[in-house]
């Protein structure tokens, strides 16, 4: 009994509540929660540490108490803030009681993982967080369903109150067939299919793209390609920027699958074109590609250079906008339906823009009226392609769009 009353006092003394022990503890989650949030190795936090003590020795016990070395960094989020904030989501989306699934297929080395988001509306506002961490290299539409439903199952989440799903637009999640929504929506009636809008758009660029009668993308590769691999050939380019006396701007790389990198190609290289087109239409230079030089000799080229900086404009913003963590479908319903708005504007007015207008008025005729030809099936393709998943829930969307407009206009 002695050493039974000993011990027990050992333990109350061990757990009675430290300051400084606390706030210690308090240092060092807050600073691994700064280097997670910012994407810091766990390796360049135990050097950060390290620094802190040394600098701070004399002046903070808190610092000089700090200990934060890669094990420590690693168990503090995956042990204590993760299972903490997850708990938090779940509470809180338990209390909302409707919610979305959003989920999509991540790649780190040779294991493909699957984070599933969910979002819902919270007592501030609309919240998004991640809730799971799937590890499965099966993606097929039945096997993802079913981790689907066992997060939602061990989450809690009340089956009924799941009103979206949000992925991207392949068939294994989207299709009308057989897909991840298709098995989803034979459980739960009228469920909103949640389409990835910024896809559809970098898609829907890439898909009518064959409209017009230049490949620009292979002619900006080729650009680029002929520029980038060679120490001499930039010097070389740099001696025209002198010329013309511009200051010298890196020729940026379209990739294909990249968002947005086509229209920030076309602009940087419009902002050079004079340079860059002497240097490939230079008779002396023995070593320019014959596409090229044909290229920057024709006016057409630079007629759909134009057009699509001119149009590729009025895209960008809606892709940027979409990609805001603050987007609801009240907002998507506003950007789509102002994208096709000035779209619809210019094929109207037959306005591609004033540099475009300029380089078709000089031209052949021909030449001209099939350019604004390629222009005009480039623009109505592309609503086309828009407007075949916008069309899908564009009642429910227009129903809820009226809360876009303020209070004081549903009266």
């Amino acid at each position: 009994m002695k050493s039974f009353t000993i011990n027990r006092q050992l333990i109350t003394s061990t757990m009675k509540p430290n300051k400084e022990i606390e706030e210690t503890a308090a240092a060092e989650g807050a600073f691994v929660y700064h280097g997670v949030k910012h994407g810091h190795s766990y390796l360049s936090q135990q050097c950060t540490t390290n620094v802190l003590k040394t600098t701070f020795s004399s002046s903070s016990a808190i610092a000089k108490s700090m200990s934060c070395g890669r094990t420590k960094c690693n168990s503090i989020p995956v042990n204590v803030l993760a299972p903490y904030f997850t708990q938090k989501v779940l509470t809180e989306v338990k209390e909302a009681y409707f919610y979305s699934i959003m989920f999509d297929a991540s790649n780190k080395g040779n294991t493909k993982f699957f984070p599933v988001c969910v979002q819902y509306f919270s007592k501030i506002g609309v919240k998004k967080g991640i809730i799971d961490l799937i590890d499965d290299a099966d993606e097929s539409a039945t096997n993802i369903f079913e981790n689907l439903m066992t997060v939602i199952k061990k989450s809690g989440f009340p089956f009924d109150g799941l009103t979206s799903i949000g992925a991207d637009n392949t068939n294994v999640n989207m299709g009308n067939d057989h897909s991840v929504y298709t098995l989803f929506n034979n459980e739960i009636e009228n469920l909103f299919k949640g389409n990835c809008y910024c896809h559809i758009l970098h898609n829907g660029v890439k898909w009518v793209h064959q409209q017009l009668t230049v490949d620009i993308e292979k002619f900006l590769m080729m650009t680029y390609a002929h520029c980038s691999r060679s120490a001499k050939r930039i010097e070389e380019l740099k001696s025209y920027y002198e010329f013309y006396e511009q200051d010298f701007h890196v020729l940026l790389k379209h990739i294909k699958i990249r968002w947005l990198s086509l229209y920030s190609s076309i602009e940087r290289l419009l902002l050079v074109y004079k340079s860059v087109k002497n240097y490939f239409t230079d008779q002396l230079n023995k070593e320019i590609p014959k596409e090229l030089e044909k290229h920057y000799q024709s006016e057409e080229t630079l007629c759909v250079l134009s057009f699509l900086h001119h149009v590729l404009f009025e895209i960008q913003k809606p892709n940027l906008e979409l990609q805001k963590k603050c987007i609801t479908a009240i907002d998507l319903n506003r950007i789509i339906i102002s994208l096709q708005y000035k779209l619809k504007q210019r094929l109207d007015t037959g306005l591609f823009g004033i540099h475009c207008r300029q380089i078709l008025n000089r031209i052949p005729s021909n030449t001209s009226i099939e350019l604004q030809a390629s222009f005009v099936r480039f623009i109505s393709k592309f609503l086309e392609y828009v407007d075949k998943y916008f069309s899908q829930n564009v009642a429910i969307l227009e129903a809820i769009g009226h809360f876009g407009n303020g209070i004081e206009n549903l009266t």
